[in-house]
């Protein structure tokens, strides 16, 4: 299969292309963005595969010696299709305060099971 069409693949391309320009002193934010586009539109894929409903969901990182930054922190927990998502971009952030040096941010997108209000998975049917 061709990185072109393996999105974990092109995810760690352009993480790497994005730590080569941060050593070169060059703006590597573009390719970051490249870099989390990816993993979202894996994700996406991942989605389309499953019986379940699902959405794209920020999560940060807790751990407190490399936790997220307060910018990130904003958005923990944030819910939207994955179609906004690939669309706005939320993460990651321009200012990020642990991407300005390139502790890559540790804020994720992750897939975000549906569920009812009993608290069942919710499947998708035909029209889905």
């Amino acid at each position: 299969m061709s990185n072109s069409s393996n999105f974990y693949n092109q995810s760690k391309i352009y993480l790497s292309m994005a730590g080569f320009l941060y050593n070169e002193g060059k703006d590597f934010f573009p390719l970051l963005k490249e870099s989390y586009r990816a993993e979202l539109l894996n994700l996406q894929l991942k989605s389309f595969e499953s019986p379940i409903k699902s959405m794209a969901e920020i999560v940060n990182s807790t751990n407190k010696n490399s936790g997220s930054c307060s910018k990130c922190k904003e958005l923990n927990g944030l819910q939207m299709s994955f179609e906004d998502a690939i669309e706005k971009m939320p993460i990651p952030i321009k200012n990020c305060e642990r991407s300005v040096s390139f502790n890559r941010c540790t804020s994720f997108y992750h897939i975000k099971f549906l569920r009812d209000e009993d608290g069942m998975l919710i499947f998708k049917n035909e029209n889905d």
